[in-house]
C-alpha cells in the first residue's frame, strides 16, 4: 500500500475519475437544468431589445390582446391613420355621404348633394380635396368602416400603437418568438439549480465515504516525516557507496536477501564457469599448468644466453647440479 511505484498508477486513476465524472456531469446538466440554453442562446439579445425600447415592449408585455389586435388589423389601422381627415367627416357626416355612396359615378349624382358634401368637409378647395381623396380611396375606407367595432377597442391606446409600430418588425418578431421563452426560462432557473446544488452535495456525501476506501498517509505530518525518513536513508546509501566502505555482500543484506545468498551466487556462478571450460576441453588445472610451462622457442633462447655466459646449460639449471630447487 505503500509502494512508491504505485503513486504513478494511484495519480492515472484518480486523473481519469476526475475527467469521467465531469463528462457525465456535463451530460447531465441539459436535461436537469433546462432553463441554461434559452438564457444563453436568445437572453443576450432579448435584453439588448428591450434595453433600446423600453416602454414600447414594456407596453407590449402588459397589454398582449391589444397588441395581438392591433397586429391583426394593422392595414386598416395603418388606413385610418393615413385617412384620419377623411374618416372624421365621414363620420360627421354619415347620413350626406351614405347618400351620396349609392351613385357609382359621381358625376351623375345631383350638383347639390355634391356642393353639400364639398360645404361638409370644409369647404373650398380644401373640401374638395377631401372629397377627391374618399372617393379614390373608397375600397380602403370601406374595409375600415367594416371592422369599426373591432377597432374602437384600439383608439385608447392609439399613442402606445403608434409608438409600438415604429420598433423594427425584425426585434418584435424575435420578441414574439423567443420572449415568453426568455421569461419563463428566468422563473425556473433559480429551482433547476437548487436541485443541481442538491445533486452535487449527493456526490460529496460520496467521496466523503470513499475517504476509507484510500490507502496513505492523511495526516500532512505523518506524511512529512515519512518523506524525511526516505531521504536519510536515500542519502546514508549513496554515503556508502560513495566511501566504499559497503560490500556487496551487505548490499544484499541491507536489501533483505538471506544472509549467505551472495555466497552462493558466487558458488553458483564458478560451478558454472568451470562446466563451461570443460565442455571446451579443459579445465581449470590444465589451463594454468598450460599457461606456466614455457614454449619451446622460449627455452632455447634461454640455453643461448648461458653458453654466452660461459655456464653450461647444466651449470645454469639449479636441478641439474643437484640443488635442491627449494632451497
Amino acid at each position: 500500500a505503500r509502494n512508491p511505484a504505485l503513486i504513478a498508477t494511484g495519480l492515472a486513476i484518480w486523473g481519469w475519475t476526475i475527467r469521467v465524472v465531469i463528462f457525465v456531469a456535463f451530460l447531465i446538466i441539459p436535461h436537469v437544468i433546462t432553463s441554461v440554453t434559452p438564457l444563453v442562446d436568445y437572453g443576450p439579445t432579448a435584453q439588448s431589445y428591450e434595453a433600446a425600447y423600453p416602454q414600447q415592449i414594456a407596453f407590449a408585455q402588459s397589454h398582449p390582446a391589444i397588441v395581438a389586435k392591433a397586429q391583426k388589423y394593422q392595414a386598416q389601422l395603418l388606413t385610418a391613420q393615413r385617412l384620419a381627415p377623411e374618416l372624421a367627416v365621414l363620420q360627421a357626416h354619415a347620413a350626406l355621404f351614405t347618400q351620396l355612396s349609392t351613385y357609382s359615378n359621381p358625376a351623375a349624382a345631383p350638383p347639390k348633394l355634391i356642393n353639400e358634401a364639398i360645404a361638409a368637409a370644409g369647404g373650398g378647395a380644401k373640401g374638395l380635396a377631401v372629397l377627391t381623396t374618399i372617393q379614390a380611396n373608397q375600397k380602403a375606407i370601406e374595409s375600415v368602416v367594416a371592422v369599426q367595432g373591432q377597432l374602437l377597442p384600439l383608439q385608447p391606446y392609439a399613442k402606445q400603437l403608434t409608438a409600438l409600430s415604429k420598433v423594427p418588425k425584425p426585434a418584435l418578431a424575435y420578441l414574439q418568438a423567443h420572449g415568453p421563452t426568455v421569461e419563463k426560462a428566468q422563473a425556473q432557473s433559480p429551482n433547476q439549480w437548487k436541485h443541481w446544488y442538491w445533486v452535487c452535495f449527493a456526490g460529496v456525501i460520496f467521496f466523503l465515504l470513499c475517504i476509507p476506501l484510500v490507502r496513505g498517509r492523511w495526516n500532512p505530518a505523518a506524511a512529512r516525516r515519512d518523506e524525511e525518513e526516505h531521504e536519510a536513508a536515500t542519502q546514508a546509501e549513496l554515503e556508502r557507496l560513495r566511501s566504499g566502505t559497503g560490500t556487496a555482500a551487505d548490499s544484499h543484506a541491507d536489501a533483505g536477501f538471506p544472509e549467505n545468498s551472495y555466497a552462493e551466487e558466487g558458488h553458483e556462478e564458478a560451478a558454472q564457469e568451470e562446466a563451461a571450460h570443460e565442455e571446451d576441453g579443459y579445465s581449470q588445472e590444465g589451463h594454468a599448468a598450460e599457461e606456466g610451462a614455457p614454449e619451446e622457442g622460449q627455452t632455447q633462447e634461454i640455453r643461448a644466453e648461458g653458453n654466452h655466459s660461459g655456464e653450461s646449460p647444466t651449470e645454469a639449471s639449479p636441478t641439474a647440479s643437484g640443488a635442491d630447487p627449494v632451497s
